[in-house]
């Protein structure tokens, strides 16, 4: 109640903005009505999709189009350091999840995709965690930061042919076994086009013993098959 009313005084006082428009938000949020409406309207409208055919089989969840702007708020959060965007796609994403698994078992915890340790002191942060911390707030499932690790500096998957991507993350990930103790997981990622690094992940998860894997991602390209 006092968090609330100190919202209302705040944006009475200081009266905040949508962080993509600039007019006046909702009370206590970062957006207005209009931009709220427009990045809903961008969902992916796609049934949630089985993508391990074994009896312990997981889910792949994706929220949005790899497509403008919802490539440009992406790539302005990685490179440009807009970390606000993360709250917000991350905030939107959390209510999806939420809703989805309100009847279903939650995973035990949620583990981004890693960065190598070069490649996060050179941005200061990992994305990916930006975008999972609303979703593990909402839904109370803990992040794990450090049960898996990017042993491999790979280039960036960008740059490459589909054939080289899978090559490029192949050994680039190492989990802590003695540190793993989970059975049920979901790993998340800002945005899939071939599907070869999250994969990369799964594999090593599976191989440290995880029986069930969920792939949540912000964003997809449209012809990825998973």
């Amino acid at each position: 109640m006092v968090v609330k009313l100190w919202h209302k005084l705040f944006d009475i006082l200081f009266l905040r903005r949508c962080i993509f428009c600039r007019f006046p938000a909702y009370l206590g949020q970062d957006l207005c009505y209009e931009c709220a409406e427009d990045i809903q309207k961008l969902s992916f409208n796609n049934e949630v999709k089985h993508f391990i055919q074994d009896e312990n089989c997981g889910f792949f969840i994706a929220k949005f189009v790899y497509e403008p702007p919802i490539s440009n708020l992406i790539l302005a959060l990685k490179f440009c350091r807009k970390l606000e965007y993360a709250r917000v796609l991350g905030g939107i994403f959390a209510k999806y999840l939420a809703n989805y698994y309100k009847t279903k078992v939650k995973p035990e915890v949620i583990i981004p995709v890693p960065l190598h340790y070069k490649r996060l002191k050179q941005r200061g942060f990992n994305q990916v965690v930006e975008i999972a911390k609303p979703i593990a707030q909402l839904m109370q499932i803990p992040l794990d930061l450090h049960c898996c690790i990017r042993q491999k500096n790979t280039v960036a998957q960008a740059t490459l042919s589909a054939s080289e991507r899978e090559h490029n993350v192949k050994n680039a990930f190492k989990c802590r076994i003695a540190d793993l103790n989970y059975k049920y997981v979901a790993v998340i990622d800002d945005v899939i086009t071939t599907g070869n690094t999250v994969f990369a992940l799964c594999n090593e998860l599976r191989n440290a013993q995880v029986q069930c894997i969920d792939i949540w991602s912000l964003a997809k390209t449209k012809d990825v098959q998973l």
